[in-house]
């Protein structure tokens, strides 16, 4: 052992009284530098392998740029928290650390990174698309910076107003902003802020021509009209609706209506007997909408020839039956006789069919002053008032009963008295080819003596023994109507102005009742010209719109006429043509 004194102390053998040398830090290993942030950041570092010989106490990074500075106090590994740094910059860092002897070297430096910024717009949003009702807008984000990833919210304003709901980066033009200028505030957002942006306005947004209406069922209903039912369109353009025009196919006739919902249209001047379509637009104070699908096909209905000449025929003159017949012409003028064809009869009826020719049929006849033979025999005329012989008859023979036209172009025999039966109210339908059918049940009051004309066109009525009963145009009879004026018996009756029909005559009077075009009988109109018994009386329509009463028996056989305007006015007496005589009937043919 040795002793040692001046430079050092040696005690013995490997034992020094000098410390150790202690020195500053090795440089630690930079790890990876995140943004965490608009101003801050984290750093981390791996310690040094060599702490000099002290125990390392802080860490430090520092950025560039800036020198912004961050510590950890620890002696190992670990993340230095920045802050301090400024929004959207870029930095890189170095790390140093320090013991008891100092601060060592700095590390090398990390990657760069940039701090994160709360959104702001740099190019305005652009809204575009057409500012019309119905369209729909769509509008860009514009371009943003803003860091992290920026999502984007959407408010559609009404010339400044928000839009309730209207939130997303499309919007479909409503009736509302009619008027108005529209735009689009943009909103960006991320987990530092938000900021909003507005879009340019578009010009005021203008109303447009209606979408098409949805076309439902046309219908016929005349020999010139139809009717075409629609639904109004989804869209109206953004302005009330005022017409909707339904056009013909063929032709390109017009019907209007002046509404704004669903609704139907009414078309007139068609031509009778054609198949049309119809097409549905519906108009704003804009235009005019497409047209809508084409509707069904209907076809109007065939013309009613109304009749323009008349024929009187049979009857009964003086201790004999007879089957002469008189025409009328067009202008109501009575020829003289024809030589009967036929069965010679009284109190037969008489009516129109098949559009333009006409059937007497029924009656009461025989050997004078027997009369004892009832009949239902027909005989037809043609349209040029050539009478047919017999044809052998079908269903209950009677007479005192009445025939009219209906359904435009057939007719019906009606009620009447029969041999061993009584007053019936059977009927007898009349094809329009002129074949009659067999007895149909009787609706209303059996009775005897009664008249019956066409009317409405296309229907008839029998009356007025007390009361009526109208018969719908396909030959169903209706039900007794309370009788209106005086009832009597044995009169005459006759369609006149083209779709109403008169009564007139019988029971020794010269009284009228009107009936209108949809049945209704009219009160008693004083009578004009000669009273006479109208079982003798008998009446038909002639020159398409008017009527005449002939013949009867006032005191003695007549052969005098009274015609009837196509108002209803019944004329005085006009000198009789032909041989006078009662019981007779007659009928309008020929549609020339």
């Amino acid at each position: 052992m040795a002793l040692t004194i001046g430079s050092g102390i040696t005690f013995g053998s490997g034992i020094s009284l000098n410390p150790p040398s202690v020195t500053v830090p090795g440089a630690p290993t930079i790890g990876t530098a995140t943004a965490t942030g608009t101003t801050t950041a984290t750093v981390s570092f791996t310690a040094p392998a060599s702490n000099g010989g002290a125990t390392i106490t802080t860490y430090t990074a520092t950025s560039s740029p800036g020198n912004i500075t961050g510590t950890l106090s620890q002696a190992g590994s670990g993340t230095i928290n920045m802050t301090g740094l400024t929004s959207g910059t870029s930095y890189t860092f170095t790390v140093t650390a320090t013991n008891s002897a100092g601060t060592g070297n700095a590390s090398a430096s990390s990657n760069s990174i940039t701090t994160f910024t709360i959104p702001a717009n740099t190019v305005a949003p652009v809204v575009s698309g057409t500012a019309s009702f119905g369209s729909t807008l769509s509008t860009t984000n514009g371009t943003w910076t803003g860091t992290p990833t920026i999502t984007f919210t959407y408010q559609w304003q009404r010339n400044g107003t928000n839009i309730g709901s209207a939130t997303a980066s499309t919007y479909t033009l409503v009736q509302a902003d009619i008027g108005n200028p529209i735009r689009c505030v943009v909103t960006g957002t991320n987990s530092y802020g938000n900021a909003s942006a507005n879009s340019n306005a578009t010009s005021n947004v203008v109303a447009i021509a209606p979408g098409a209406p949805t076309v439902g069922t046309a219908t016929a209903t005349g020999e010139t009209t139809a009717t075409v039912a629609f639904t109004a369109p989804a869209s109206n353009g953004g302005a009330t609706i005022t017409t909707y025009t339904a056009t013909s196919s063929p032709g390109g006739i017009t019907g209007t209506l002046s509404q704004a919902g669903s609704g139907t249209i009414t078309v007139t001047g068609l031509t009778a007997s054609t198949s049309y379509t119809f097409t549905v637009t519906a108009t704003n104070s804009i235009g005019t909408s497409s047209p809508s699908a084409s509707s069904n096909s209907i076809t109007t209905d065939s013309p009613i020839i109304y009749t323009q000449k008349a024929i009187f025929g049979y009857g009964e003159i003086t201790n004999e039956f007879t089957s002469i017949t008189n025409k009328v012409s067009n202008t109501g003028v009575v020829a003289t006789d024809t030589a009967g064809v036929g069965t010679p009869r009284k109190q037969l009826a008489a009516a129109g069919y098949g559009i333009d020719k006409a059937i007497f049929g029924y009656g009461y006849g025989g050997v004078w002053p027997n009369n004892s033979n009832y009949y239902s025999l027909t005989n037809l005329v043609t349209n040029t008032g050539v009478v047919s012989t017999d044809t052998a008859g079908v269903g209950t023979a009677r007479n005192g009963l009445a025939a009219a036209g209906y359904g435009g172009d057939k007719a019906i025999f009606g009620y009447g008295g029969a041999p061993g039966i009584g007053n019936v109210s059977m009927t007898n339908l009349v094809s329009n080819t002129g074949v009659v059918g067999n007895d149909v049940t009787g609706v209303g009051t059996a009775r005897y003596g009664i008249a019956a004309a066409r009317y409405g066109g296309d229907k008839a009525i029998f009356g007025t023994g007390g009361s009526s009963n109208l018969v719908s145009n396909t030959g169903v009879v209706g039900n007794d109507v309370a009788g209106v004026g005086t009832a009597k018996s044995n009169l005459a009756a006759a369609g006149y102005g083209g779709d109403k029909a008169i009564f007139g005559f019988g029971n020794g009077s010269s009284v009228t009742n009107l009936v209108s075009n949809t049945g209704v009988v009219g009160n008693d109109v004083a009578g004009v010209g000669t009273a006479r018994n109208g079982a003798g009386v008998a009446a038909a329509t002639y020159g398409g719109d008017k009527a005449v009463f002939g013949y009867g028996y006032a005191s003695a056989y007549v052969s005098i006429t009274n015609k009837v305007s196509n108002t209803g006015v019944v004329a005085t007496d006009t000198a009789g043509v032909g041989t006078g005589r009662s019981n007779l009937a007659a009928a309008g043919y020929s549609g020339t």
